[in-house]
């Protein structure tokens, strides 16, 4: 039997789910409801939180997509970085902050990712990036992203297990899109980015 406090919560968290999947054009019928597991996205995404999955959603730049590295391991929640065809490079230098670098489609100038949830979070943790299978490198070079594939970043870089340690994320192997917070009731809404590509300094 359900306690009452319990049945009270998880009805708020179903009429949430439906009301946000209509907010957000998604079909009812496609949408799922995840739990976030974990402190790599912080302070996008909180451990504890629930929110909506579209499926239906392709990975877009700077997208929070849940997936897998490999068939059958762990999910991840993650960031898009790189998207196939990108070249990708991190440079890290002692306890100076660290810069991601990106040239969309393999082409023009190098372009600087700004994430403002990155500031100050550039631990020793984070290293140079990237070897061949986008795993970090003692020796890294800018690395083309292989088709079908994508580079992830955790949004608090310092503990996040993204790409830097699991390699490249095969597309067909992401879930889909987190579009919106359902879960606490204080911080329901949608998963919104203020992640950009800004020329470098």
């Amino acid at each position: 039997m359900i306690k009452r406090p319990e049945f009270r919560q998880r009805l708020l968290v179903v009429a949430a789910i439906f009301t946000a999947a209509i907010c957000a054009g998604i079909a009812v019928v496609a949408v799922r409801a995840r739990h976030i597991d974990g402190v790599s996205m912080e302070p996008t995404l909180r451990n504890g939180d629930r929110v909506l999955v579209d499926p239906n959603a392709a990975p877009a730049r700077f997208a929070v997509m849940i997936g897998r590295f490999t068939p059958g391991g762990g999910d991840f929640v993650k960031r898009v970085i790189g998207l196939p065809g990108d070249v990708i490079e991190i440079e890290k230098r002692g306890s100076d902050p660290g810069v991601v670098r990106v040239r969309p489609s393999g082409t023009g100038p190098w372009l600087t990712v700004a994430n403002p949830a990155w500031s100050g979070n550039w631990g020793m943790a984070t290293s140079n990036c990237c070897d061949g299978t986008g795993e970090r490198s003692n020796a890294p070079e800018p690395q083309t992203v292989p088709s079908g594939m994508v580079f992830v970043l955790g949004d608090n870089l310092n503990v996040s297990e993204d790409s830097r340690r699991n390699g490249w994320a095969p597309v067909a192997l992401l879930e889909g899109a987190v579009t919106w917070r359902v879960y606490p009731p204080s911080r329901i809404g949608r998963i919104s980015t203020d992640v950009t590509l800004v020329p470098p300094r």
